[in-house]
């Protein structure tokens, strides 16, 4: 009998052990909602200046000097850049702070986006305008 709870126990913390750590790692899904917010942010936000797809070409980057950052090019940025910048926007450019705008998860939100999405991967942004 002892021998049986004393397995039985060893199960059940074994269990609640195993429960517990799978519920603090980090779920596929959950980085793909951060991703895709970090999307839905950058078409509301920013993309009238820094393009569909991060390259400034825009006709608003046509009148703004200096022009809005090309993610696609030049010197690659970080996350973490990418959200100072949006944060606290940057002086002597259009940049403005978007600290009073956007909540701070969605600012990390955004700066991981664009830094997978244009400086990383170069991709096309190709989910805007859809439903």
């Amino acid at each position: 009998m002892f021998w049986a709870q004393l397995a039985l126990g060893t199960l059940g913390a074994a269990l609640l052990f195993w429960l517990g750590w799978d519920a603090m790692a980090p779920r596929a899904s959950d980085a793909v909602a951060q991703h895709e917010l970090g999307r839905k942010v950058y078409n509301f936000r920013c993309y009238y200046c820094h393009g569909y797809s991060g390259d400034a070409k825009t006709l608003a980057a046509s009148f703004l000097s200096p022009p809005p950052r090309d993610f696609t090019a030049g010197a690659p940025l970080d996350a973490a850049h990418i959200a100072q910048a949006v944060t606290d926007g940057r002086p002597g450019t259009a940049m403005a702070s978007f600290r009073d705008v956007i909540p701070h998860d969605e600012i990390a939100a955004v700066a991981a986006f664009v830094a997978r999405e244009f400086v990383r991967d170069r991709a096309p942004n190709t989910a805007y305008h859809t439903a």
